[in-house]
This record gives structure tokens, C-alpha cells and sequence, in this order.
């Protein structure tokens, strides 16, 4: 364990590889599943996006996604994946645990 602080922890993982192991080129297959079938509403928050697979999956399906990461190289990533698709998601570096309501 590491007693440094978390967005420092996951900047340096996103850092240290061309990808770290949870990132496996697509949505989670869990959440791939549900797709086109379980997601509500025209608006979603994809919480702990990393470098946003998830969201620019359900950007394409027409979703209007705001993705939020502690890490700000994840969310660096995923500003530039959007950008490189054409795709309008919103990217912000956010504590999970500390959302403003």
C-alpha cells in the first residue's frame, strides 16, 4: 500500500504503460452488455471513466455523457479520444468521493 495521495497513485499507473490493466481497448464487457439496452435517459455520468471507453461508446449511441476520473492523464487520454472521434463528451478530473452536488 501507498501512502501517496489517489490522483497521484492512478497518474502514475496511467503513466508507467501504454495501458494499465483495466484498460482493454472497450467498455468492461459487463457494461458492454447493457449498451443498447439498459442505459436510461438521454444524459449519463460515467464515473471513474478512466480514458473513457465507456463513455464514447454511449456517445455514439447518442447519449449526452460527462465522464469523470481522479486521474488527470486518464481524462487527458480521454479528452483526446473524443476529439479524435468527433465526439461531444465531457471530460472533467473529479474525486469520485467528492462529487459537488
Amino acid at each position: 500500500m501507498t501512502d501517496e495521495p489517489d490522483d497521484v497513485h492512478y497518474d502514475r499507473l496511467y503513466r508507467a504503460t501504454d495501458r494499465p490493466p483495466w484498460e482493454i481497448g472497450g467498455p468492461q464487457p459487463a457494461l458492454a452488455e447493457v449498451l443498447d439496452t439498459g442505459v436510461r435517459g438521454p444524459r449519463v455520468l460515467d464515473v471513474g471513466c478512466g480514458t473513457g471507453e465507456l463513455a464514447l461508446a454511449l456517445a455514439r449511441l447518442g447519449h449526452d455523457v460527462t465522464g469523470v476520473d481522479i486521474s488527470s492523464v486518464a481524462i487527458g487520454q480521454a479528452r483526446a479520444k473524443a476529439a479524435g472521434a468527433g465526439l461531444p463528451v465531457r471530460f472533467e478530473v473529479c474525486d469520485a468521493t467528492a462529487i459537488p452536488v
